[in-house]
């Protein structure tokens, strides 16, 4: 019992320090929006073309794609927060590939163990690229892609969602801990009552000032042209990661 009780405070600590990745940071303000957008579009499309082509090759690719994108974060101002973040993710990633060493020992048909370790690098690597894209782009700044692309209803919900989830979260861990406080660790279950009960209180609350005064406008957000280093930057690793992918092994 108390063992479980331990693991559960322990996944409530994890889901607040999840509930931080959406919340972005001012670092890297140096580039602008295009240049991020598209730097984050180009790592996504080379990551997920490396998973879905290149299963059991690409080691320096990999390599290069995580150490940059730590690299980036940390320039960012993000990275210890991004780790933190990271850990919820990571545990289901490693449970699966747990699984799977589990299943070559037991004889099963089962993909190589240099299989296994890329794919959990580069499923790593992905969840970085996301971390990184909370991070880098504001919501102000997501809201308005969003309505200049004619999407001004998800726009505004997805303002919503990404405003909300961080407090929920944080939220639930605070209603968990005070419940630990009063009751102990044997009635750690009756932390259950009260999220629940806020959860229903919080959306309640929310969708009524919505219908009362309705989502803000569409924020105008200063958009600076790209500089010539920075267009630079972006192919030169895209470049990097198109070489590294077809050429090394």
């Amino acid at each position: 019992m108390l063992g479980a009780d331990m693991c559960w405070g322990w996944l409530m600590s994890l889901v607040r320090d999840f509930s931080n990745l959406f919340i972005s940071r001012r670092g890297g303000a140096s580039f602008s929006l295009y240049t991020k957008m598209l730097l984050l579009a180009v790592l996504l499309v080379e990551v997920t073309i490396s998973i879905t082509l290149f299963k059991e090759s690409n080691i320096i690719f990999t390599v290069y794609s995580i150490a940059l994108l730590f690299a980036l974060t940390f320039w960012v101002g993000g990275f210890k927060r991004v780790l933190n973040a990271l850990k919820l993710p990571l545990i289901f990633v490693l449970i699966g590939f747990a699984t799977m060493l589990f299943s070559v020992a037991m004889g099963y048909a089962a993909p190589s163990p240099k299989t296994l370790i890329l794919s959990t690098a580069k499923i790593t690597a992905l969840f970085l690229i996301i971390a990184l894209g909370f991070q880098w782009i504001s919501l102000r700044e997501l809201r308005w892609v969003l309505s200049k692309a004619g999407l001004g209803s998800i726009a505004s919900l997805t303002t919503v969602v990404l405003t909300l989830i961080p407090a929920v979260l944080n939220l639930y861990s605070e209603a968990y801990t005070a419940t630990l406080l009063k009751y102990g660790k044997r009635y750690a279950y009756k932390a259950l009552k009260p999220l629940i009960i806020h959860s229903i209180l919080f959306s309640r609350d929310v969708a009524q000032a919505v219908y009362w005064y309705g989502l803000p406008q569409i924020p105008r957000v200063k958009i600076n042209r790209p500089r010539r280093t920075e267009v630079l930057v972006v192919l030169a690793i895209g470049a990097i990661g198109i070489y590294t992918m077809f050429a090394a092994p």
